[in-house]
């Protein structure tokens, strides 16, 4: 399907990710990631890093947030 064109029929944000709906050449309604489309611009951090980093700094801080309170918690249990 690369370089192909279809009309966008829909676009859904679900609990996993954004799809966008089309109508492919059997007229079958598909979805695709949005990911895998030029429907909006790329997303200046995942340009940047180029596959080198899965995630943003604030992420990572969110991260450490939530094991911290695992660990707080596991202690309170003992």
């Amino acid at each position: 399907m690369f370089g192909k064109e279809f009309d966008l029929v829909d676009y859904v944000h679900d609990w996993r990710e954004h799809r966008a709906y089309f109508y492919d050449y059997q007229q079958n309604l598909t979805s695709v990631p949005t990911s895998w489309t030029n429907l909006f611009p790329l997303d200046p951090f995942v340009a940047a890093s180029a596959g080198r980093s899965y995630f943003r700094t604030d992420e990572l801080l969110q991260l450490v947030k939530e094991i911290k309170s695992l660990e707080d918690r596991k202690n309170r249990v003992k």
